[in-house]
């Protein structure tokens, strides 16, 4: 029997295969951005289906980056929590250097 878990691994990686496929033109940069609509998913779970999807993402996909995105529970504060799985995750933690921040 299929827990929660896997089906919406199931979903989520369909999207990323059919994403995939598709060729996009017209952009310097082309990024792909999945998110997971899952109200009860916590962090941990999000964690194990980035983890499958990271190694079935195809070679050919196309993407500078793809993250996997969902929105933490209320217990997690609420925000959108990102998983690089092609890329380069700094983004994620750089801080922008700013006036503001130099002095």
């Amino acid at each position: 029997m299929e827990t929660p878990d896997d089906l919406i691994y199931e979903r989520v990686r369909g999207e990323l295969i059919d994403k995939c496929r598709k060729r996009y033109a017209g952009a310097d940069h082309v990024w792909l951005c999945l998110h997971e609509e899952a109200p009860l998913s916590n962090r941990a779970s999000v964690a194990e289906c980035a983890g499958l999807l990271h190694r079935h993402v195809p070679r050919t996909h196309g993407f500078e980056a793809i993250y996997l995105t969902y929105t933490g529970s209320m217990d997690e504060c609420d925000d959108v929590k990102v998983f690089c799985l092609v890329g380069d995750p700094a983004w994620t933690t750089r801080r922008q250097t700013t006036r503001r921040n130099r002095l």
